[in-house]
């Protein structure tokens, strides 16, 4: 008996969009079909995954009306499923919330053998799959799978109910082919990243795992609420907490990987890179140094007399002879430019741009060009010309981090120049209203006086220690609160 469901989510409290049961002989062969939609009660979920809306689902019976058209299948006959530890989870709870229970037994996992998804394994064996996350058509994927791998399942036994099962409803079900297509969203950015990679978990579990992860990252928008059960999800699978960071580790790098491939590792795709790696608790230098190349573009600078430049790693000249740092910036003296500290720097010199040293990361943070020292040294051979055009690179994104908005918890990413990171999102930035100016007011007569709405931003006062918040303004942030300053 193949089963297939598609849901609203992947935790227990989410409920079935979707069903669709193929029962096969001995012989694997085809003896019944059946498949319904499903009203679940609620928001119908990732539509961009199973492609049901909730146009679709006009009509469509609740899962009471069909339970006993679904359990008289199941009852007796081993189950058979692509991951059937989820779909008979998903229907356990199901039935649970009528009260009837269901022992799965021991059934045949295709998804076990394969350690990949439906797709990858039906194009590693030659069977066609038209309209994947169709229950119906990947029920009968997953049949013809069954028998490809018959001989790699061990013994099986036959699911059966412990607790009587309600009458069947006179409900009509409601097929797919006989519902009204309503508009599906396109996927996510992630969401697309997943479909497309490959992982080699090291164990089953560990593919579970990251098939959940496929599923909830994918819009990145997880509170905390939300990650919370992820965790319990993998404690059923016998996943330890370093288990589940390490998967979290992988599964970050293969997106990194499939986003490199593709050549698109910046912008908007690189802060979403960011955020999953947030919500997972992996470190944003990783997205950040495996992205560096995509990030980088190379420009021209003109070093121009005045300019204040710092120089990081070890130079060579044109022979493989080591240059000292005194060296190099009596060149910078001779070119008009002068030495600056870190915080004065204008133009980092280095021996390679793709440098990791502290230098570089700050200068790529404040978006100080970088300029290789082969192209110093040939600027400086030129200097009796005038101030020299030099290839430099710029990068893109490195100012940016990955934050929890304090008031809706969402993940989103805003700039560490600005000093907290505490910082809100957009949709919840507060805005204080400003007293109109003399010169805006309205006459006497009546009308409320026109506002300006401006942006306010937390500060911490570095004498006191506290919190204080004052209207965003370009400049000099001030390091005092207004009671320090005035004391």
């Amino acid at each position: 008996m193949v089963i297939d469901t598609e849901t609203t989510g992947v935790y227990n409290a989410d409920r079935v969009v979707e069903v669709a049961v193929v029962t096969l002989n001995l012989d694997g062969v085809v003896i019944d079909e059946w498949d319904s939609l499903v009203q679940p009660g609620r928001d119908v979920g990732p539509t961009w995954i199973h492609g049901i809306t909730p146009s679709m689902l006009t009509g469509a019976p609740y899962f009471d009306e069909v339970a006993a058209e679904i359990a008289k299948r199941l009852h007796g006959a081993v189950l058979c499923a692509h991951n059937l530890p989820f779909d008979t989870r998903m229907l356990r709870n199901e039935f649970l919330n009528l009260g009837v229970e269901l022992d799965p037994a021991q059934g045949l996992d295709t998804f076990r053998v394969e350690r990949a998804a439906l797709e990858v394994a039906c194009g590693v064996h030659g069977i066609r799959l038209e309209g994947a996350h169709r229950a119906m058509v990947d029920a009968r994927a997953t049949g013809q799978l069954a028998v490809r791998l018959a001989t790699d399942f061990s013994e099986a036994a036959p699911a059966r109910f412990l607790t009587p099962v309600p009458a069947a409803g006179d409900a009509k079900r409601l097929c797919r082919s006989d519902a009204t297509d309503g508009v599906v969203a396109p996927p996510s950015y992630l969401a697309k990243l997943a479909a497309d990679v490959v992982h080699y978990p090291d164990s089953y579990a560990i593919a579970q795992y990251f098939g959940l992860l496929d599923r909830v990252m994918v819009d990145v928008s997880l509170t905390a609420a939300d990650f919370a059960g992820l965790p319990l999800l993998a404690a059923e699978m016998g996943l330890t907490r370093l288990d589940c960071e390490l998967a979290h580790l992988r599964w970050v790098d293969d997106l990194i990987a499939a986003a490199r491939a593709d050549g698109v590792a910046g912008g908007e795709e690189y802060e979403r890179l960011l955020r999953a790696a947030h919500v997972l608790g992996v470190k944003e230098s990783r997205v950040r140094d495996r992205t560096l190349v995509e990030r980088s573009t190379i420009d021209e600078i003109l070093l121009e007399p005045g300019l204040g430049v710092c120089f990081t790693g070890e130079a060579v000249n044109t022979d493989g002879e080591m240059i000292k740092r005194r060296e190099l910036k009596a060149l910078a003296a001779e070119m008009g430019l002068h030495a600056a500290g870190e915080a004065t720097c204008d133009v980092l010199i280095a021996a390679d741009p793709m440098t990791a040293s502290s230098k570089a990361v700050r200068a790529r943070t404040w978006g100080i060009p970088i300029v290789s020292v082969a192209d110093f040294l040939a600027a400086s051979e030129c200097r009796e010309r005038g101030p020299q055009r030099v290839l430099c690179t710029f990068t893109s994104g490195s100012a940016s981090t990955a934050m929890r908005c304090p008031r809706c918890d969402i993940v989103h990413v805003g700039s560490i120049t600005d000093g907290s990171k505490e910082a809100f999102c957009e949709a919840c930035r507060p805005i204080v209203p400003i007293a109109p100016s003399p010169r805006n007011a309205v006459s006497a007569g009546g009308a409320h006086a026109r506002q300006t709405i401006t942006e306010t931003e937390n500060l911490v006062c570095q004498t006191c220690g506290d919190t204080f918040t004052r209207v965003r303004r370009r400049g000099r942030k001030p390091s005092r609160c207004p009671r320090c300053s005035a004391g």
